[in-house]
C-alpha cells in the first residue's frame, strides 16, 4: 500500500500499476537482460471496498464501476486505475454515464479524480448546468528560479572539438533514442563519453531498460557501446535521484547536458506531470549553476504556442511569455513552464539554447514509430473503420521523421558556433538576455488521405472520406459495441473540439516559419526530406494490425 500512495505521487493514474509483486531479485537471461518470460503473473485480487457510497448515485456510480472493470464491489472512494482500470475503460465509463445520466463528463475532468464519489459530484454539476471548465491556467510564476540560482561560469571558452562529456536525458524514449545514437556517430572521433540519466530498481535495470528501448526502435547495440555509461536517475526526484555523490561528480564532470526526456501523457493534468517535466529541467539548470561551466541543450515542443483568436506567424524570435495554458492541458502546460524556465535561466547568465519540436514521426528508412503518438492513433483508426474524417486541421501534421530530427538535434548540439551567422546570432542573443532557440519541423503538412491512399493500395481495401462528426459519432458507436480502437482515449477531446467548430469557436491555427534553423541546419549539412510513398508504405509495413478488418 505505501509503494502504491508512492507511485501515485509522480505517475498518472493509467500508469500507476493495480498489481505489485516483491521479489529478492529480477530474472535475467544469459545475457544479463531481463527475462520477462521468467517474471511471475501478477495477481489481480482488488483491495477491499472502501468507503460505501452515501448517495443512490454515488451508489449506482459504484455499480457501474464494478461492471466496467469486472469487479465484484467498489467503494465511493476506491481509485479507477488502482482497481485496473485503463484509458480505454475510461471512455466505456463516460460513455454508460452519459446513456444512463444525460450527462457528458470531459475525460481530463475524470481523472483529476478518478472515483465513484468524485464522479457523483462531476454529475450532480452537469445536473446543474455547472461545468468544470479547462480549470485554472498555469502562470509564469511557476517557471520562477530560486533567488540563489546563478550561473557565474557561463560563457566562459569552450573546447573548440566539442563537448567531451555529456549527459543526456531521455535516452529510453523515442526522440532520444535516436538521439543517442546520432551523438555517438557524431562524436566517435573525439571519444566523447554519453551518460545517460535512467529510471530504474538498479543500475543493471536501468541498462536493461536502455538497451530494451533502443532495440525496440531497432538501434542495435547503441546501449552497449564503451562510451555510454548509464547513471540511475529519476527526474522527478530531487538531485534527480543520483544521490549527493554522484550529483557532485555530474557537476564536476559533465560539460553539456542535452535535456530530451519528459513524461509524455496528453491526457493528464499539469500537476501530475509536474514533477518530471518541470522539477526535472529545475534540478538540470541547478546542475548547471554548479562545478565547471556546461551548456544546456533543452529539448522543446512547438506546443508551447497554444494559439489563440486570430491566426499568428511564429518564427524563432516570436515570444512565449503571453502563452496561457490550462492546467488540465499539463503536457503542453508543463513544457511551456520549462521553456520559461530555461528563459529565465538565460537572463541571469546560463549558457542554454532550446529546439522546439514539432511532432515527431516515422524513421525514414524503417518505419519505425511511437505507436502511443496520436497521428499513429489517428491513422490506424481510421484504417480499421475504413474512414477518415474530412478535417485538414484534424488531419494534418507536419511530420518530421525521428531520425531526421535526432541527426538535426544532433549536428546543432555539437556545433560550437561554427559560421560568422550564428555567432552573430547567438552573440546578440545573450546581450538580450534570451536563450538560442531553433524550431524542427516538417515545412509541409501531410494529411490522413495520403497515408490512407497507400493504405487502401497495400491492402486491396478502399477508405472513405466521412465529416467529422459523423467519423466521432461511428468511432463512439463502434467502441459502444465492445470494440477497442486506438484513438479512443482521444474521442472526448475531439468531440469538444468539433463543437468547437461547429459553433466558430475553434482556436485559429498558427502558422510556423523557421527559417533561420533551415539556414543553419542547411550549412551543417541536414536536409528535411519530403513525406513520400516510400516512407509512407514503411510506416504501415512497421505498424501491426492495420490491415483489413477480418470480421
Amino acid at each position: 500500500t505505501q509503494l502504491h500512495t508512492h507511485l501515485t505521487t509522480f505517475l498518472p493514474h493509467h500508469m500507476t500499476p493495480s498489481a505489485l509483486i516483491l521479489l529478492n531479485e529480477l530474472p535475467v537471461t544469459v545475457n544479463g537482460k531481463l527475462d520477462r518470460e521468467a517474471l511471475p503473473a501478477p495477481g489481480h485480487a482488488p483491495p477491499s471496498p472502501g468507503r460505501e457510497p452515501a448517495t443512490e448515485l454515488e451508489a449506482r456510480l459504484c455499480e457501474v464501476f464494478a461492471e466496467i472493470l469486472a469487479v465484484e464491489r467498489v467503494g465511493a472512494d476506491d481509485d479507477f486505475f488502482v482497481l485496473g482500470g485503463h484509458s480505454l475503460l475510461v471512455v466505456r465509463l463516460l460513455a454508460r454515464v452519459r446513456a444512463g445520466l444525460g450527462v457528458r463528463i470531459g475525460v481530463r475532468d475524470f481523472l483529476a479524480a478518478p472515483t465513484a464519489g468524485r464522479l457523483a459530484e462531476l454529475v450532480e454539476s452537469g445536473r446543474a448546468g455547472r461545468t468544470e471548465g479547462a480549470g485554472p491556467v498555469v502562470t509564469d510564476a511557476e517557471a520562477r528560479l530560486g533567488p540563489g540560482m546563478r550561473f557565474p561560469a557561463a560563457g566562459a571558452p569552450r573546447d573548440a572539438s566539442g563537448p567531451r562529456r555529456i549527459l543526456l536525458t531521455g535516452a529510453t524514449g523515442f526522440v532520444g533514442a535516436f538521439l543517442l545514437r546520432e551523438l555517438l556517430e557524431r562524436t566517435e572521433r573525439t571519444g566523447t563519453e554519453l551518460l545517460c540519466l535512467v529510471r530504474g530498481a538498479s543500475a543493471e535495470a536501468a541498462r536493461a531498460r536502455l538497451a530494451d528501448a533502443t532495440g525496440a526502435y531497432g538501434l542495435g547495440a547503441a546501449a552497449d557501446d564503451p562510451r555510454v555509461r548509464v547513471v540511475r536517475g529519476d527526474l522527478a526526484e530531487p538531485g534527480l535521484g543520483t544521490g549527493p555523490g554522484r550529483w557532485h561528480r555530474l557537476a564536476e564532470e559533465v560539460d553539456t547536458v542535452v535535456h530530451a526526456g519528459a513524461h509524455v501523457h496528453h491526457l493528464s493534468s499539469y500537476e501530475r506531470l509536474k514533477p518530471a517535466n518541470v522539477g526535472g529541467t529545475r534540478e538540470l539548470l541547478r546542475l548547471l549553476a554548479e562545478g565547471r561551466p556546461k551548456r544546456l541543450h533543452h529539448v522543446s515542443t512547438l506546443g508551447v504556442f497554444r494559439g489563440g483568436p486570430g491566426p499568428r506567424l511564429i518564427t524563432e524570435d516570436s515570444d512565449t511569455s503571453g502563452e496561457r495554458h490550462p492546467s488540465a492541458d499539463g503536457y503542453a502546460a508543463g513544457k511551456w513552464v520549462a521553456d520559461r524556465m530555461v528563459q529565465h535561466a538565460v537572463a541571469r547568465g546560463a549558457d542554454a539554447r532550446v529546439y522546439r519540436l514539432g511532432r515527431v514521426w516515422a524513421d525514414t528508412r524503417r518505419g519505425v514509430v511511437n505507436p502511443g503518438d496520436l497521428y499513429c492513433r489517428l491513422l490506424a483508426t481510421c484504417a480499421a473503420l475504413g474512414r477518415y474524417p474530412l478535417d485538414a486541421v484534424a488531419t494534418h501534421a507536419d511530420l518530421l521523421p525521428v531520425d531526421v530530427a535526432a541527426r538535426a538535434l544532433a549536428a546543432l548540439v555539437l556545433d560550437e558556433e561554427g559560421t560568422t551567422d550564428a555567432t552573430d546570432a547567438i552573440d546578440a542573443d545573450r546581450a538580450t538576455g534570451s536563450a538560442v532557440v531553433h524550431h524542427l519541423h516538417h515545412a509541409r503538412p501531410t494529411g490522413a488521405e495520403e497515408f490512407l491512399g497507400v493504405h487502401d493500395a497495400l491492402h486491396g481495401t478502399r477508405t472513405e472520406p466521412v465529416p467529422l462528426g459523423a467519423w466521432l459519432r461511428l468511432l463512439r458507436e463502434t467502441s459502444e459495441a465492445g470494440r477497442e480502437l486506438p484513438f479512443l482515449p482521444y474521442l472526448d477531446a475531439f468531440e469538444e473540439y468539433a463543437r468547437a467548430a461547429e459553433a466558430g469557436t475553434r482556436p485559429a491555427g498558427d502558422t510556423f516559419r523557421s527559417r533561420r534553423t533551415l539556414e543553419r541546419l542547411e550549412r551543417l549539412g541536414v536536409t528535411v526530406p519530403d513525406i513520400d510513398t516510400e516512407m509512407i508504405t514503411a510506416f504501415w509495413r512497421g505498424l501491426p494490425g492495420t490491415g483489413p478488418d477480418p470480421r
